[in-house]
């Protein structure tokens, strides 16, 4: 074989080689992940997310880290250095708002699902301490600096002036149980209990020192992304406040990403490694629980087609076009009404563009001639605009207090039904708003329905009034509309026919002159 028949064959083989899929490359999407220490149920998490992830053979990989907890991650979001990341519904609501541990507003966090619930636990090996005023003067593991759990332990004590009166100690929630079972503390708070720990607890060694409904209820008004947690736990009734966990994501994480992780998780709940007392998780809950204000666009994208959140872009984008319509419609009327009565009155000559306000009279002309239609217009136009505000004054009130409003769960096409009837008959069918400022937008509702049905049986009367005067003089209705009448003829009236004729005038319209010939001015 020749040198040429050589590089030919070589050059073949080497482009089979290179199309070969043994050669192919494709680009995987590393993300990290930030959990919490080993010992809590955010890693083990954070680990079935990543192997759920691995498994489904996708060309996303997830590396878990350790943190210090919740209020670390959202540091480390904020920062990129990591991208996704499990943290608490109150922490990621301290974040959002701007309030201590933060200093300032963190605006790029987006929501994926919300897990399960976390009850805060407050455990003790002191069986003379039964309240939480016992733990006066006492020492207390309080959560490690920079995490949930010492922000919640900071504000449940607070809220018995016992911040500043308790030996404090910052451990982790391992490291604390572990100086409770050999007494080096007498109380600990925790939100994390494994097997072992429940067989202390089951074994009388470590006792549950419950958070009465009062306590609860002081809280839940103050802090209200707090939720009661009555549950049999460890054998024995326990009543105690929870938080819940979230799975979030920094805003610049590709759409893309999002969605496929949110449908793995949607999809394979029970394969996550959640906490054994609570439960297994329903899959709307980890919708309509969500705490943060928004969902990342892929995440949104995925609920929306599977229709667990209703997509309201339709519904909006009629909103504005029947409210730029009813914008136009006033700027009509304002322009009527304050530019040109006073040049039609006493027929002075227009020097502005008259072509302009021949269209402003034009329309104006035409709304008057359907004002019925357009009053019925404006009527569901106000009800849109009332749907669109309640709804999403609702929705961040919902969110903001972790509470599942009916209102702002139903479809946007329900709502409107629903204003409609609560518009014209006052009756609220069990559906009604949560947020006290959205409360407050509704009772409109009815005064709309009221003031357009009024407004149109006004405009009836007065019509049919204005006809019965008018066929009384033995007039028709239609020879007074669009007509400028003349009554009686003497030598002015030429040269007022004229300047109503000029070529100036912007409201010309026929003249209809009634008089009895004059010999004296004869009709020219």
């Amino acid at each position: 074989m020749n040198n040429k028949h050589t590089c030919a064959f070589t050059f073949i083989l080497l482009m089979i080689l290179i199309s070969s899929p043994a050669f192919t490359t494709e680009d995987v999407v590393h993300l990290r992940l930030g959990t919490a220490s080993k010992e809590g149920n955010y890693y083990p998490l954070g680990l079935s997310i990543s192997s759920l992830v691995d498994s489904a053979q996708i060309d996303i990989k997830i590396e878990v880290i350790e943190t210090k907890g919740s209020v670390d991650n959202i540091r480390k979001l904020s920062k990129g250095e990591i991208d996704l990341a499990i943290v608490q519904n109150d922490i990621a609501f301290f974040a959002e708002n701007g309030i201590e541990p933060f200093n300032a507003k963190i605006n790029n966090l987006n929501g994926i699902v919300s897990l399960y619930l976390e009850p805060i636990f407050l455990l003790t090996n002191n069986s003379s301490i039964t309240t939480f005023s016992q733990l006066e003067n006492n020492k207390v593991n309080v959560g490690s600096i920079g995490s949930g759990l010492y922000i919640d332990t900071k504000i449940i004590l607070n809220s018995q002036n016992l911040w500043t009166s308790v030996k404090k100690t910052h451990e982790s929630t391992g490291d604390g149980f572990y100086d409770l079972i050999n007494g080096n503390i007498d109380a600990a708070f925790t939100n994390v209990i494994n097997e072992h720990q429940k067989n202390e607890i089951l074994n009388g060694k470590i006792s549950i020192i419950p958070i009465s409904t009062e306590i609860t209820s002081i809280l839940m008004k103050t802090y209200p992304y707090f939720t009661a947690y009555d549950i049999v736990e460890f054998r024995v009734p326990q009543k105690t406040i929870a938080v819940k966990s979230l799975l979030i994501c920094r805003k610049g994480v590709d759409e893309d990403i999002t969605y496929a992780v949110t449908k793995l998780i949607y999809e394979n709940l029970e394969r996550l490694e959640l906490p054994k007392q609570n439960g297994f998780v329903i899959r709307d809950d980890i919708i309509k629980s969500m705490s943060l204000k928004k969902f990342h666009n892929g995440t949104k994208k995925y609920l929306q087609e599977i229709e667990v959140l209703q997509s309201q872009a339709l519904f909006k984008y009629l909103w504005l076009f029947l409210f730029i319509i009813a914008f136009v419609i006033g700027v009509v009327f304002f322009l009527y009404f304050i530019l040109t009565p006073k040049s039609y009155k006493t027929h002075k000559h227009i020097s502005a563009n008259t072509k302009f306000l021949k269209i402003i009279t034009n329309i104006h002309s035409f709304i008057s001639q359907n004002k019925y239609i357009f009053i019925l217009f404006c009527i569901i136009t106000a009800y849109f605009t009332v749907i669109i505000f309640v709804k999403q004054i609702e929705h961040n009130w919902a969110i903001q207090h972790n509470h599942i409003s009916k209102f702002d769960n139903q479809s946007f096409k329900l709502n409107l039904l629903w204003m409609f009837i609560f518009g014209g008959s006052g009756y609220s069918d069990n559906i009604f708003p949560s947020s006290p400022i959205a409360k407050f937008l509704v009772t409109f509702v009815p005064l709309i329905g009221i003031g357009g049905f009024l407004t149109m049986v006004g405009f009836l009367t007065s019509d049919n009034i204005k006809n019965r005067l008018l066929r009384a003089r033995g007039v028709k209705p239609k020879m007074y509309k669009d007509h400028i009448i003349l009554c009686g003829w003497n030598e002015n009236v030429p040269f007022l026919v004229k300047n109503l004729m000029h070529k100036n005038i912007l409201f010309k319209r026929p003249i209809v002159i009634l008089a009895e010939v004059d010999e004296e001015y004869p009709l020219k």
